[in-house]
């Protein structure tokens, strides 16, 4: 592999989608060449998968803020679903096909940044009452981890204040009406410090922390 700043990979099957010169590329999970996706003017960064593995999700700064967009893998036309001219980022898909992202669109500060959902035809968002969060992930049994502040660490590395990352569960959320309702979160006990990325494998929760300095798993 040629040397660059490969970033935001996601794997579904034998492919990996990852950022790279500001466009979305594909390549095998075995190896080979990569294919670029993407080729537009602005960036396309954060790409996630739906579940059938036919579209992807990312965000796009083509015609000024960074705007949620879907794409098919095959190839094909990217489709604007916001117009919140703000920073948009894709975060999850829920089992009921409809697409999580943040943003900042109906809020008074661009800081103040919270959880949307949105179908992938397009229509109204419609804002999830947890409060500001910066990222979500579903478990596969329906868990809900949430994070709030969980910026990429080198944003701001081995920052200690008030606005440090954390991560937030419900365990077990109630049916599908469960973007509508309150939830039942606790705050997880993580190392002192940043976290961010954080995934399901199986039960467990993995994440990348700097308490020891710098960002690992």
């Amino acid at each position: 592999m040629q040397p660059g700043y490969y970033s935001k990979p996601a794997l579904s099957g034998d492919t990996i989608l990852f950022t790279c010169e500001d466009d979305l590329w594909k390549v095998s999970a075995e190896g080979g060449p990569a294919a670029r996706m993407t080729a537009g003017e602005g960036e396309y960064l954060g790409p996630v998968w739906s579940h059938d593995s036919s579209l992807v999700a990312c965000s796009c700064s083509d015609e000024g803020a960074s705007e949620l967009y879907v794409l098919p893998i095959e190839g094909g036309e990217a489709r604007r679903l916001t117009f919140h001219n703000t920073s948009c980022e894709p975060t999850a898909w829920t089992p009921e096909g409809e697409l999580i992202f943040t943003s900042s669109g109906d809020r008074p500060f661009a800081s103040d940044v919270w959880l949307y959902r949105i179908s992938p035809e397009g229509g109204q968002p419609r804002r999830i009452p947890w409060g500001p969060a910066s990222c979500l992930r579903l478990g596969a049994q329906g868990q809900i981890l949430l994070g709030r502040n969980t910026k990429d660490p080198s944003h701001w590395k081995r920052y200690r204040g008030g606005t440090v990352g954390e991560f937030w569960i419900d365990p077990s959320p109630s049916g599908p009406d469960r973007f509508e309702s309150p939830g039942n979160f606790r705050r997880l006990a993580t190392p002192e410090g940043n976290v961010s990325s954080p995934c399901w494998v199986g039960e467990r929760i993995f994440f990348l922390s700097d308490h020891e300095g710098i960002s690992i798993v």
